[in-house]
């Protein structure tokens, strides 16, 4: 992948820049599950009932739902290098309190917090691909930061579930394992966060152009009739169905769905 500059000063991304999307995808999956993969170990250490701990998972993803919108409208006029920093500093230091902490108000606060800041990830991650990558290569570039943050979520659900209930002793102080796992966890996300702020390349904020407004005004215009605008429908949706089942990574998403539910349905007969 060759490097350029556009009119808009906008430049690809190193080979190193994808890895370290790469890795912030994984960390970020990993904090997205740690919670509920725990929650056994904090019904017993910390006392929070299932109704608990059903109302601190939906205050994250509300709030997280609600301000990624924000995120989006956000990143489109700032530089998203610097806004990917924050969202990891910001899950980082959050994670880090809640594996400190034991109070029911403080830990609704954290995950309204912490909803805020997973909330940017996906719209910075989407436009830094965007910006940096030609429209050929995006896809395959969507799909690999997309498997290492299932990946990270594998990883994280697996460790949280299975070492959250043990009890571990240092200095003499005895604690659930849940709570190394959240401080692991941020700091991880944190020392991530300076890396990206010293090596990563930044892209500039996009600008406004009035060309991009007049092309899709003409797009607009060319298919205003309904009957093209079907036609035109219909061979993008044939496409776009052609596309996904020739493409690998969607149907190994599409087999991951199946096998989740089937475990599910197991175990819930």
């Amino acid at each position: 992948m060759q490097n350029r500059q556009d009119d808009g000063g906008v430049r690809y991304l190193k080979r190193y820049d994808f890895w370290l999307l790469y890795m912030v995808s994984a960390v970020d999956g990993a904090d997205m599950v740690i919670f509920s993969a725990a929650y056994m170990a904090l019904e017993e250490d910390l006392g929070f009932s299932p109704k608990i701990l059903g109302l601190l998972d939906s205050v994250c993803a509300v709030v997280a739902a609600i301000t990624c919108v924000l995120w989006a409208s956000y990143v489109s006029t700032h530089c998203p290098k610097m806004l990917l920093v924050y969202s990891a500093i910001g899950w980082g230091v959050i994670t880090l309190g809640l594996g400190l902490t034991s109070q029911l108000w403080v830990w609704l606060l954290l995950r309204a917090l912490h909803g805020i800041a997973l909330a940017g990830f996906a719209p910075i991650i989407q436009t830094l691909i965007a910006r940096s990558v030609s429209e050929k290569e995006r896809g395959s570039y969507f799909g690999k930061v997309y498997c290492w943050n299932n990946f990270g979520a594998l990883v994280g659900l697996n460790i949280s579930a299975s070492v959250s209930r043990r009890k571990m002793m240092i200095f003499g102080m005895g604690f659930h394992a849940w709570r190394s796992i959240f401080i692991l966890v941020g700091f991880i996300s944190l020392t991530l966060a300076f890396v990206v702020s010293k090596w990563f390349t930044a892209l500039p904020a996009a600008r406004s152009s009035a060309a991009a407004v007049e092309s899709i005004r003409r797009t607009a215009d060319s298919s205003s009739t309904l009957g093209q605008f079907k036609t035109r429908m219909g061979m993008e949706l044939r496409q776009f169905l052609h596309y996904c089942w020739t493409l690998p990574t969607f149907v190994i998403i599409v087999f991951q769905v199946r096998v989740v539910c089937f475990s599910f349905s197991r175990t819930m007969s």
